[in-house]
């Protein structure tokens, strides 16, 4: 894999945390709840930081072995497998989760007419191709999608500004 410096991690988080939210949850939270919307966007923000910055806090104690193997020895064996089983179907949900928000949006806006079950096999077979590559080509994807992000996230804040009202 590619060297992993602080930078290059927070890039990653950036995009990962970023993508689901703004695409799908953030047009919803802010219809549907008016002033509190961002209020709720900014403190999820801040707890999604909180998180991963834990997380890497964690990571950061052994980086040469995987949290399954040390995380026992962190928290015990019982209480560490049933959050390793309690991670595993989180994933697995969330997965599922990504996978029907983008057949919703690629089936409402681009493929009208496509069976919902032939749009999650292609993209099935897309994620599996990528994954497939490894994690230098992930990396690489979201340090190319964090550029496209970070320069949308100005142009639209810029445009924003200009237009609202104090």
């Amino acid at each position: 894999m590619t060297s992993n410096n602080n930078w290059r991690l927070a890039r990653f988080a950036f995009v990962y945390f970023n993508s689901q939210a703004s695409i799908f949850l953030i047009p919803e939270l802010v219809s549907t709840s008016s002033y509190q919307g961002i209020a709720g966007i900014v403190f999820g923000s801040l707890l999604g930081f909180i998180i991963l910055f834990y997380v890497v806090y964690v990571g950061k104690l052994q980086p040469a072995s995987s949290w399954v193997t040390f995380g026992n020895r962190i928290m015990g064996k019982g209480i560490h497998g049933a959050f390793v089983v309690m991670l595993l179907a989180w994933t697995v949900y969330y997965a599922s989760y990504d996978i029907q928000s983008f057949v919703l949006f690629f089936g409402t806006n681009y493929l009208k007419g496509t069976p919902p079950w032939f749009i999650q096999l292609i993209i099935s077979l897309v994620i599996l191709y990528v994954v497939r590559l490894g994690a230098r080509t992930l990396v690489y994807m979201s340090d190319g999608l964090f550029l496209l992000i970070f320069a949308t996230t100005l142009l639209i804040t810029y445009f924003y500004a200009e237009n609202a009202s104090v």
